[in-house]
């Protein structure tokens, strides 16, 4: 098979592959990139209501774990309160998880699913966290 490329062409891809190894293949450590997950909550219906018995050891809870670092954010839906997301940073999902069986909602069975999600963040004012 013949190439239609001319000349300088052939100059530029060579530079831009000889580039690329060069980059990807050096010795020198790649950074690595932040884990982010989501963890999604679904609630009760008159949520509101029925987590005032909790809602402060829920809050003490998710404060420990923003002062160590691994929870960038989080709340609660609104209108309907039927849900909520935080967002975690951390090496693997086994502390998300510790910190559901851990959350007052629920143990007290407030919290009805939730899911884990590995999340890649790409902009934001928590990109560099």
């Amino acid at each position: 098979t013949q190439s239609t490329w001319g000349t300088s062409e052939q100059h530029i891809m060579a530079s831009l592959t000889s580039l690329f190894f060069r980059r990807f293949s050096s010795s020198a450590a790649v950074p690595s990139v932040p884990k982010h997950f989501v963890l999604l909550y679904s609630f009760v219906e008159n949520m509101i209501e029925k987590r005032t018995p909790y809602r402060a050891a829920h809050l003490a809870l998710v404060h420990d774990m923003e002062a160590k670092g691994a929870l960038v954010s989080g709340g609660a839906f609104m209108e309907p309160t039927d849900g909520g997301m935080l967002l975690f940073k951390a090496d693997d999902r086994r502390k998300i998880e510790e910190f559901v069986k851990a959350d007052p909602y629920f143990q007290n069975g407030l919290v009805t699913k939730y899911e884990i999600k590995k999340y890649m963040l790409v902009s934001g004012t928590a990109k560099n966290l």
